[in-house]
C-alpha cells in the first residue's frame, strides 16, 4: 500500500521544517521570505477572476423562491451573524497588553499617507479597472449585481454554464498552485524563524492566544447562546448537534465534509421539537449550501490579524477606521484570505509583508476558524428556517438574558486574553538606556565647562576665524539638557548631533574644543561679549534675534509638535480639539516670534518660557498641559520619559530651520561656517548624523539573531 501524505499534513510538516531550518541557520536564511512572497503572489493569481465568475453563477442560477429566501429572511440572519462576529473581533484589541515604549523620530509621522479613494474601492464604475487595481469590494458588488440580474432571466443557462466552466478552469489552476503551498509555508516559516526577534515572537504568541480565545468564544458560547435566546432550541441541544462536526472540522480543517451531517442533524432537531413543517427539510437543503456563497464568520475572524498588525507595529488602528475595515474586510473576504489580508493591510497603510506571519501561523488559525465556520453554518440554517416558520421566540426577558450572556462572554474573552498576553509579553528594552549609550565617534580634544560665564563683565571681543585658529581652541556654547542635539550620556560625556558636527568642524579646522554652557535667554549677549565663538544645541532661527546675532544657513528643517502625558495626547490630536480644549498652559523654550504669533491667534493660551526642556518633564505637579518642541527633539525626550508622547496635531504643518549662531559682525566665521555646512550637506555627513541621532539608525547594536549554527555549534562567526 502506497503511503501518501495529505496536503494539510504536508503544510504542517513544511511549517515545522521551516521553523527548524530558521532556528538552525538564523539570519542566513532570511532571504527565503522572498520565496514565500512569490508563492503567495502566484496563489493570488486566480482569486479575483474566480470570485467574479463564482458569484455571478452562484447567484444567477437561483430560482425565484430561493432568491427571495436568500435576500430576505436569510439575508437578515446573515447580517445578524456577521454583526455579532464583528463585535467580537473589534472589541478584542482591548486584550492587547499596554507596553510603555518610546522610539526615535520617524519621518512617517510627518508624511501624510495617500488618501484612500473610497469611490474606486466600493463603486465599480469601471469593473475592469476594479479588477486591475484589485479593488475587491467593488468587484464583489459588481458580481452580485450581475448575478441578481440573471435570476429568472430567459436564456441565462449558456452564460451560467460558461461561468461554471471558467470557474472550474480557475479552480484547476488554483488546485495546482495550492500544491506549491508547502514550499511557500516552508520558505516563509524559515525566513520568519530566522529573523524574528524574541520580542516579535512573543508578540506573535499574543495574536495566537487572542485568536484562539476569539474563535472558542464565538463557536462555543456566543453563537449557541444567540440561538437559545430567540428560538425554541436550547444551548445544550445546539452543542449536542454540533459536537461531532466541530471535532471533525477542527481535526481536518475542512468544513465542507460536515455539511451533510449538519443538514441532517438540523432536520432531526426540528422533528424532535415537533417544529417540522412541509417545507422545513427543503429549506434546510437549500439554505446551508447557499451559505457557502458568502463569507462565513470563521473567515471574518482573520480581520483580527489586521488589528493585531496595527498593535504589533505600534500603529494602532483607530476606532474611526473600524467601520471602513469591517466593510472592506467583509466584501474582500468574498474571495480568498490570500488576497483579503494584504488588501486590508494596504488600505490601512500597514506593511503588507506582515501577511507572511499569518501564513506561518495559518495551520493553527485554520483549525480554530473552522470551529467558527461550522457553527456559523449550523445556526444560519436553524435561525433562518425558524424565522421563515415564524418560530422565533423574542421576549424582553430572553433578549436581556441573551444580552447578559453575550456581554459576559465578551468580557471573559477579553480578560482571559489580556491576562495570558500580559504573561507572554514583557516590557521592551530601556529606551532611556539606548539614548544614553550613544556616543560621538570623531572626538577631538575637548574641555567641558559646567559653570555659566559671568556676563556682568565682557570678555575679549568676539574672535574671528583667524584668531580662533591661532588660539588653537574653539569656544562652543551649548545647552546641557537638549537631547538629541546636546546632552550628557550615561558616561557623563557630552554627546548629540550638534556635538558630533562641531567635533568634525574643529577637527577639520585643526583646533581643540572648549564647551561652555549658556542661558538661551541671554545667548546674544554671551556671543557678542566674546564668551563663546559659536552657539549650538538645536537652535531655532528666530526673527526676533536676527538683529542681535548671526544665524548660519539652516542645518536641518524641524517640525513643530506638542509633548504631553500619554493620556492627554488624544486631546491635542487635531486643530479642532486644540480649539475646543479651552484655556491651555503651554511650556516652551525660546522662539519669541513664534510665541507672539501663538498668543495673537490664541489669547486663551498661556505660554510659559522655561530655561530648558528638562524643567517641563520634572515639574512636581502637572502645571503645564503640554510642551511646544520640535518633533525630532520630542521623540528623544519621550525615550527618556516614556510616560510622555509626541503629537503633531492634524491640520498643522509648521516647519522651522535649525542653525548654529555666531556673534553679530563676526562675518569671517559666519561665511566659513556657511560654506562648511553646504559642503557637508553635499558630502552626506549631515544626513548621516541625522539618521543616527534623530532617526536612531545604528543606535542599537545590530547583533545577528541567535542561531544553532552560530551560537551553539560555533561553526560560523
Amino acid at each position: 500500500m502506497k503511503f501518501k501524505l495529505s496536503l494539510s499534513s504536508l503544510i504542517l510538516l513544511a511549517m515545522f521544517a521551516g521553523i527548524g531550518v530558521g532556528l538552525f541557520f538564523g539570519e542566513m536564511v532570511g532571504w527565503m521570505e522572498w520565496v514565500g512572497t512569490g508563492v503567495i503572489l502566484l496563489m493570488q493569481m486566480t482569486i479575483l477572476p474566480y470570485v467574479t465568475v463564482s458569484l455571478i453563477s452562484g447567484i444567477g442560477r437561483l430560482e425565484g423562491k430561493a432568491a427571495k429566501l436568500l435576500f430576505s429572511q436569510a439575508g437578515i440572519v446573515m447580517l445578524i451573524i456577521w454583526g455579532m462576529a464583528l463585535v467580537g473581533i473589534l472589541v478584542l484589541p482591548l486584550a492587547f497588553p499596554e507596553v510603555t515604549t518610546a522610539s526615535f523620530f520617524s519621518t512617517s509621522v510627518i508624511t501624510s499617507p495617500p488618501p484612500v479613494n473610497y469611490y474606486d474601492l466600493y463603486i465599480p464604475a469601471n469593473p475592469f479597472k476594479s479588477l486591475a487595481i484589485g479593488a475587491i469590494p467593488a468587484v464583489v458588488i459588481f458580481s452580485i449585481a450581475l448575478g441578481i440580474s440573471f435570476i429568472n432571466m430567459e436564456g441565462r443557462e449558456p452564460v451560467i454554464a460558461f461561468m461554471d466552466v471558467v470557474g472550474k478552469g480557475l479552480s484547476r489552476v488554483t488546485n495546482f498552485m495550492v500544491k506549491t503551498l508547502p514550499v511557500g509555508v516552508f520558505a516563509s516559516a524559515a525566513g520568519a524563524a530566522g529573523t524574528l526577534t524574541v520580542d516579535e515572537f512573543a508578540s506573535l504568541q499574543v495574536f495566537l492566544v487572542a485568536y484562539a480565545l476569539l474563535c472558542l468564544a464565538l463557536s462555543l458560547w456566543l453563537f449557541p447562546a444567540m440561538v437559545a435566546a430567540i428560538t425554541p432550541f436550547s444551548y445544550r441541544e445546539v452543542m449536542s448537534l454540533s459536537r461531532d462536526s466541530l471535532i471533525t472540522a477542527f481535526a481536518t480543517g475542512n468544513i465542507f465534509i460536515v455539511l451533510p451531517v449538519l443538514i441532517e442533524g438540523s432536520k432531526k432537531l426540528f422533528a424532535e421539537k415537533n417544529l417540522t413543517r412541509a417545507d422545513t427539510d427543503g429549506n434546510l437543503d437549500v439554505l446551508l449550501p447557499i451559505a457557502f456563497t458568502f463569507p462565513n464568520a470563521g473567515k471574518l475572524t482573520v480581520i483580527f490579524f489586521v488589528l493585531f498588525c496595527g498593535w504589533f507595529t505600534g500603529k494602532d488602528v483607530s476606532i474611526t477606521a473600524y467601520p471602513m475595515l469591517a466593510m472592506s474586510g467583509l466584501l474582500s473576504l468574498f474571495g480568498s484570505v490570500h488576497a483579503a489580508i494584504p488588501f486590508m493591510l494596504n488600505s490601512l497603510q500597514l506593511p503588507s509583508d506582515l501577511y507572511q506571519l499569518f501564513l506561518v501561523s495559518s495551520f493553527i488559525t485554520g483549525k480554530f476558524n473552522s470551529l467558527v465556520a461550522v457553527m456559523h453554518l449550523l445556526i444560519f440554517g436553524l435561525l433562518t428556517t425558524a424565522l421563515i416558520q415564524k418560530q422565533w421566540l423574542v421576549t424582553t426577558r430572553d433578549l436581556l438574558k441573551a444580552g447578559g450572556m453575550v456581554l459576559a462572554g465578551l468580557v471573559l474573552m477579553i480578560v482571559s486574553a489580556r491576562i495570558i498576553s500580559s504573561v507572554i509579553i514583557s516590557e521592551s528594552g530601556n529606551t532611556a538606556e539606548l539614548l544614553g549609550n550613544m556616543r560621538v565617534v570623531n572626538e577631538v580634544s575637548t574641555e567641558i565647562q559646567e559653570q555659566y560665564p559671568d556676563l556682568s563683565t565682557a570678555s575679549a571681543p568676539a574672535a574671528n576665524l583667524q584668531s580662533i585658529i591661532q588660539r588653537g581652541v574653539l569656544r562652543v556654547g551649548y545647552l546641557p539638557n537638549n537631547a538629541p542635539f546636546t546632552y550628557f550620556n550615561q558616561q557623563h560625556k557630552l554627546v548629540g548631533l550638534d556635538i558630533s558636527l562641531i567635533n568634525t568642524f574643529a577637527q577639520e579646522l585643526g583646533v581643540e574644543i572648549e564647551l561652555i554652557p549658556y542661558d538661551p535667554k541671554r545667548l546674544d549677549i554671551t556671543l557678542n561679549q566674546g564668551h563663546i565663538d559659536i552657539a549650538i544645541s538645536g537652535i531655532a532661527m528666530d526673527a526676533a534675534l536676527m538683529g542681535k546675532m548671526n544665524f548660519t544657513d539652516p542645518i536641518l528643517q524641524l517640525h513643530l509638535a506638542l509633548v504631553a502625558k500619554d493620556y492627554r495626547l488624544k486631546d491635542f490630536s487635531t486643530v479642532q480639539k486644540l480649539r475646543e480644549a479651552g484655556e491651555l498652559k503651554i511650556a516652551m523654550v525660546g522662539q519669541e516670534k513664534l510665541a507672539e504669533r501663538i498668543q495673537a491667534a490664541r489669547p486663551d493660551v498661556t505660554l510659559f518660557q522655561l530655561t530648558n526642556y528638562q524643567a517641563y518633564f520634572e515639574q512636581p505637579k502637572e502645571i503645564y498641559d503640554a510642551l511646544l518642541i520640535s518633533a525630532e527633539a520630542g521623540y528623544a525626550w519621550s525615550m527618556l520619559y516614556p510616560d510622555y508622547g509626541v503629537i503633531l496635531p492634524q491640520g498643522t504643518d509648521y516647519e522651522f530651520p535649525m542653525a548654529f549662531a555666531t556673534a553679530r559682525g563676526n562675518y569671517s566665521m559666519l561665511v566659513y561656517l556657511n560654506s562648511w555646512i553646504t559642503l557637508k550637506k553635499t558630502e552626506g555627513l549631515i544626513e548621516q548624523e541625522y539618521e543616527f541621532w534623530i532617526l536612531g539608525k545604528g543606535a542599537k547594536e545590530d547583533r545577528p539573531r541567535w542561531s544553532v549554527i552560530r551560537d551553539y555549534l560555533g561553526w560560523v562567526n
